[in-house]
């Protein structure tokens, strides 16, 4: 018996470094060479190249899309799988302590109902074993358990891997309407504990979860630059949920820095994995064909660039894109173009003194400050900030500021009326 040990030891060696380097070419989308790594473990038998391939056919990644040919395949890697970890010459039966490669795929078995029946509290139990022996899929499955009692919840995020590869997986056609009731009772502290676990073990599912209690700070103390660092971890490796998040932390600037062009980079990787984004392909057209360069150009020092993205946060011109409302971020985007006398920014910038915090802006209410800017603004001849002005010298400003011993001036307030008027200015 120790011999045969020995021989699949070997063989499992021989191949290991083959699965890893197919991995590594999955993961840079070269495809081809996943391929040809893959074959020899293919003819081979491992289980492992077998659920690859299986999801390279799933989503057409180098292969023409089959979803029947990608159900066979993890089909035969379940069974070869179980061959393998419950055969009498390998660890032992599957019984008593048994092998956690196996438990953990019983559990995903009875949890999608590929190969077994759907039973949760089934596929509970054998996630219990497989967990308590450190399997980091088996910790994760469980974690998610105790998380929730939202099956919509938990059958979104069960169908997002295979067991070993952590990669996404079909939907399965043939679930019943009606679910079990719970496996296990929900337990937040459990779910945090196992999901410490298995994102220690680099586990992306883990690392997803952990994001999302970090982010929230219901469980744990909130982190936007904890929930980054995994999200991003997570997505690394190729698991498109904690993509998306990467996508609205970028576009929104959330435990990182705004990056229009990594958010659409991780948005083309989610949807290469078919997970659905509201908007799709149209959406990325608009970022691309506006925030990307929009946000280049303000990086560099253009004026105009600077104060678009100044009012994107401050009148939330993309809330398409979610990206919210932030005055904070627009008053510094604004600041940068006025260092170069840009008419516009100079004319917001008068417009945040002058009706201040009251009325949602970020800056202290200043009627003498707005009155500068818009001067600075005026002396260049735009004609909004004429406008303005005739606003300020009415008593717009002095609403929300019962302090102020600013006096209304009638005569100034007509002759900047006027001059607006000349100009052609219309207030829309």
């Amino acid at each position: 018996m120790n011999k045969i040990i020995f021989i699949v030891f070997l063989v499992t060696s021989l191949f290991g470094d083959n699965y890893k380097k197919a991995l590594e070419a999955y993961y840079k989308r070269d495809f081809n060479s996943t391929l040809k790594l893959l074959k020899p473990l293919i003819d081979n038998e491992d289980p492992r190249a077998q659920y690859q391939l299986g999801v390279m056919y799933r989503y057409g990644k180098g292969v023409k899309e089959d979803y029947q040919a990608s159900r066979k395949l993890f089909k035969k890697a379940f069974i070869t799988n179980q061959k393998i970890a419950c055969g009498s010459y390998f660890l032992g039966m599957c019984q008593g302590k048994g092998n956690a490669e196996a438990q953990n795929d019983l559990g995903e078995a009875h949890l999608r109902h590929h190969w077994a029946e759907r039973d949760e509290d089934k596929a509970a139990d054998w996630f219990k074993k497989a967990a308590a022996q450190g399997h980091a899929n088996a910790q994760f499955r469980l974690g998610s358990m105790y998380y929730s009692k939202d099956k919509s919840f938990v059958d979104k995020l069960a169908y997002k891997f295979i067991p070993n590869l952590f990669q996404p997986v079909p939907h399965s056609q043939s679930w019943p309407k009606s679910l079990p009731a719970d496996a296990v009772s929900q337990d937040l502290d459990k779910a945090l504990e196992l999901f410490i676990k298995s994102t220690k073990q680099g586990h992306p599912g883990g690392q997803y979860m952990l994001a999302n209690m970090y982010h929230q700070g219901d469980i744990v103390e909130k982190s936007n630059e904890k929930a980054y660092d995994l999200y991003k971890r997570s997505a690394n490796q190729n698991f498109s949920p904690a993509q998306v998040q990467l996508v609205q932390f970028y576009l929104q600037g959330i435990g990182t820095k705004t990056n229009f062009a990594k958010a659409v980079y991780w948005y083309e990787r989610a949807l290469e994995n078919k997970q659905y984004i509201y908007g799709k392909e149209y959406r990325l057209k608009r970022m691309k064909a506006e925030l990307v360069p929009m946000q280049k150009l303000a990086n560099e020092g253009n004026s105009k660039a600077q104060y678009e993205m100044g009012q994107m946060y401050h009148g939330n011109t993309l809330r398409y894109f979610d990206i919210t409302r932030n005055p904070k971020r627009a008053l510094l985007w604004y600041e940068k173009a006025i260092k170069n006398d840009y008419a516009p920014a100079q004319s917001a910038v008068g417009y945040m003194y002058c009706y201040g915090k009251e009325h949602g802006q970020w800056v202290k209410q200043d009627t003498e400050k707005s009155l500068y800017w818009y001067h600075k603004a005026a002396e260049q001849g735009y004609p909004e900030a004429f406008y303005k002005l005739h606003g300020v010298y009415l008593g717009y400003c002095e609403k929300n500021n019962k302090n102020s011993s600013f006096k209304v001036d009638l005569e100034t307030a007509n002759y900047w009326l006027k001059k607006a008027n000349d100009a052609g200015y219309k207030n829309d």
